[in-house]
């Protein structure tokens, strides 16, 4: 009986080394296998264009030249990816994207700020420009009296297409926050701003061909 019973065990003992055996070879051959497994290609230019276009459209209310905020370009770096491209310095470019508790972005989207947004979104840097003077002393009371009243928008016209108005930046510039007042600031306020920088990024590792990849846009001064 003692014997019989040995017997067992080391049947026993046997079966549990071999399965043991068993799932190690399975293990092996599997991450021999994902390690012998080629880089995903990086997508060619054109197809990002695509999806950064199909996604911004598929936003529901959103309009090209609509201001974009961080949240909205999060899930859209990570779809890059999820393509094999992983958009290098991918915090930065975000940082630059304003949050969507931002003053600017919150007033811009109630109703009246909506139809004030698409409005100076003609303006050249009408976006840097009203940032600009949200920042300054009373800047957040007067953009907002431009967003109720009628024709609010007159005022970053003015300020951004005509003499006079660029020589009243540079009075802005001397009180308290217009430093810089008739400068970009440097963010990402639109879906062309963040296909700009995307564009730069993805040229940076490898020229993208000069055919595919739209010139960058200008910022200047006004």
């Amino acid at each position: 009986m003692e014997q019989e019973g040995s017997r067992r065990c080391k049947t026993g003992t046997c079966g549990l080394r071999l399965a043991v055996l068993v799932w190690l070879s399975l293990c092996i051959g599997v991450c021999a296998t994902a390690a012998a497994a080629p880089p995903r290609p990086r997508p060619t230019w054109e197809s990002i264009e695509t999806t950064v276009a199909s996604y911004f459209s598929a936003i529901p209310g959103y309009r090209s030249g609509d201001i974009i905020s961080r949240n909205q370009v999060q899930p859209l770096l990570v779809k890059l990816a999820s393509l094999g491209w992983k958009v290098p310095a991918a915090d930065q470019l975000l940082e630059k994207v304003p949050a969507d508790q931002s003053w600017l972005v919150v007033h811009l989207r109630t109703p009246a700020g909506t139809k004030f947004m698409r409005q100076i979104a003609r303006y050249p840097r009408g976006y840097d420009c009203t940032d600009r003077l949200a920042s300054i002393s009373g800047g957040q009371d007067t953009v907002a009296a431009l967003i109720r009243g009628p024709g609010g928008e007159k005022m970053i016209q003015y300020l951004t297409t005509t003499r006079y108005g660029k020589n009243m930046g540079r009075e802005l510039s001397q009180v308290p926050g217009g430093a810089d007042f008739t400068q970009p600031t440097g963010k990402i306020y639109t879906s062309a701003d963040l296909l700009a920088e995307l564009t730069q990024l993805y040229a940076e590792p490898a020229q993208a061909p000069a055919k595919s990849t739209p010139a960058r846009r200008a910022r200047s001064a006004y």
